[in-house]
């Protein structure tokens, strides 16, 4: 993640939803802001302000994440599900004949 300074922030919280609807709302914020920014600069109005040290890097998710280990109490089931892009959450299963991918859809 980028640790250079910024020009601008949109405070957000996250709602209930999954991880599709979170990008879809950020994607809009962050368009709005792009804008805003670009003629605050252009206008001479902002300036750059450092990030804080800590906080602003994220890990990347990889595949791996996104298995859902059904022996984790319903409340991360729920938000891992939520987590990752829409139906990108997965798990196997064992039955007689062998094991199953299965996807997780909502």
């Amino acid at each position: 993640m980028d640790t250079g300074p910024v020009y601008g922030v949109v405070p957000s919280r996250s709602p209930r939803g999954h991880a599709g609807t979170c990008s879809n709302r950020l994607s809009r914020s962050g368009a709005e802001l792009l804008l805003a920014t670009m003629d605050g600069i252009e206008d001479g109005l902002l300036r750059p302000v450092p990030q804080r040290p800590r906080g602003v890097l994220r890990a990347e998710v990889t595949v791996a994440d996104a298995e859902v280990d059904w022996r984790a109490p319903a409340a991360a089931v729920d938000r891992l599900v939520r987590s990752v892009t829409p139906d990108r959450a997965w798990s196997t299963f064992s039955a007689p004949s062998g094991s199953a991918l299965a996807r997780c859809v909502r």
